[in-house]
């Protein structure tokens, strides 16, 4: 529990003092200097980071009073894997974020994500995640992995929609950055979607998080999906996707 909280209070300093304060100098200390990056966007190692930081520096604070109102963060942690998810409201655009941080030995040493836009009225309806119960036993968080595994596997990659119900529950939410709370639309967002390959999963209390590829629209992308289980089933899910770029600034690809 102990290396959990301290895992987590890691990442939650990285986004309030290396990202909100754009504190250079605390960056040095809990970012590895050969950090990989998957972030296509941004340059692999630590000064990758440091040239990211300087350029917002750049960026005047937001004048909108609600903006940073509108923020939320929520971090799970299995092993040396933390995941979190955010929903961001900066420069005037409105963004879900999910990121995948491997740490080793006190330092974060690689990091992936996805990036989607959303209008207003979705971000706006979309909840923030509920708070973590950690009371679940260890036993129970394989089993909601395996359960999830299974259902991606069985349903979404086989479409086996007749087992939905086997794994779902009947009064599921789910969120996804252009769905505006369509419980109802859950098998046609997956049908939609190609899953390719589920690279990583991790658990925390109620919760699993999985890392994919999949095609979306003939596109080759990354999809992060976040579930919530109630007694074996599906009760809550969050998601995000992003396409991948044809070139990027680093070669360590986005999974």
């Amino acid at each position: 529990m102990k290396q959990i909280q301290f895992n987590k209070q890691l990442i939650l300093d990285f986004y309030s003092r290396v990202i909100g304060q754009r504190d250079i100098n605390y960056a040095h200390t809990i970012i590895a200097e050969d950090y990989i990056q998957h972030n296509p966007f941004i340059q692999s190692g630590r000064a990758g980071v440091i040239a990211v930081l300087e350029q917002l520096k750049q960026v005047p604070v937001s004048q909108e009073p609600n903006a940073a109102a509108n923020n939320t963060l929520w971090v799970m942690n299995e092993g040396n894997l933390l995941g979190t998810y955010l929903k961001v409201d900066f420069m005037g655009k409105k963004q879900i974020v999910m990121d995948l941080f491997r740490v080793d030995q006190g330092l974060i040493v690689e990091h992936w994500d996805a990036i989607q836009e959303t209008d207003t009225p979705c971000f706006m309806e979309i909840p923030a995640i509920p708070e973590m119960i950690n009371e679940v036993k260890t036993t129970n968080i394989y089993h909601n992995k395996h359960r999830v595994q299974t259902y991606l596997r069985e349903v979404w990659q086989k479409q086996q929609y007749q087992l939905l119900d086997e794994f779902v529950s009947p009064n599921v939410a789910f969120y996804h950055p252009t769905m505006r709370k369509k419980q109802d639309k859950l098998q046609a967002y997956q049908q939609s979607i190609t899953l390719q390959k589920v690279h990583r999963v991790i658990a925390e209390g109620d919760f699993v998080m999985v890392q994919c590829s999949a095609a979306i629209q003939g596109e080759a992308s990354v999809l992060y999906l976040i579930y919530r289980l109630e007694q074996g089933k599906i009760a809550e899910g969050w998601s995000v996707s992003q396409s991948v770029p044809a070139q990027a600034l680093h070669h360590n690809g986005m999974i």
